[in-house]
């Protein structure tokens, strides 16, 4: 049981460690998440951006369209969604491909002209 929870906090602090090295370095950050116990919070980019708010409103929509999802909740401040699933809900991974999805939309749409982020002065 010990050597269980040792190999397990071991294999934890590697990941982080990779994780921080590869930010260090400018390699791709991973995104951060978390699921348990019926809810599931995933890191949003791009809300700083001048399109923000239509990043997180179509990111909120998007997600509370998938089957099985109860609610979902923006954070602006934290940079977080956090969705309430059912027993049957979508994985973490689906919701965060979601996520990711309308960012690169967002940031298609604001890199056309006339897009989002060219018409703020």
């Amino acid at each position: 049981m010990f050597l269980g929870r040792a190999l397990t906090s071991a294999v934890t602090l590697a990941q982080s460690g990779i994780a921080a090295a590869a930010d260090v370095v400018g390699g791709p950050s991973r995104r951060r998440s978390w699921s348990g116990s019926g809810r599931a919070w995933i890191e949003v980019r791009g809300l700083d951006r001048p399109d923000g708010g239509d990043t997180a409103v179509a990111i909120v929509a998007a997600l509370r369209a998938l089957p099985g999802v109860q609610w979902v909740e923006l954070n602006r401040t934290l940079s977080r969604v956090v969705v309430a699933l059912q027993p049957q809900g979508p994985s973490l991974a689906a919701l965060s491909a979601v996520v990711s999805r309308c960012e690169e939309d967002a940031r298609d749409a604001g890199d056309e002209p006339g897009g989002a982020a060219r018409r703020q002065p």
